[in-house]
C-alpha cells in the first residue's frame, strides 16, 4: 500500500514549496479500510468531492 501511495502522490505548492500529498483516491481507500465511524464519514465526503470533480462543468 505504501508503494502505491508514493506512486500516486500528487504534487502541490504549499508555502512556496513543492510537496507531495496522498491522492484523494488513496485517501478514500485508507479511510474505507479503517472503517471507524469518523473515517467512514470522511470517506463519504471524499467520495462526494471526487464525484463533483468528475461532473461535467456547465
Amino acid at each position: 500500500m505504501i508503494d502505491r501511495v508514493a506512486v500516486n502522490a500528487v504534487a502541490m505548492q504549499f508555502d512556496g514549496r513543492a510537496i507531495r500529498v496522498i491522492s484523494l483516491e488513496d485517501l478514500l481507500t485508507v479511510k474505507e479500510s479503517v472503517r471507524r465511524p469518523k473515517d467512514l464519514e470522511v470517506a463519504a465526503e471524499l467520495r462526494a468531492l471526487m464525484d463533483a470533480r468528475r461532473a461535467p462543468k456547465l
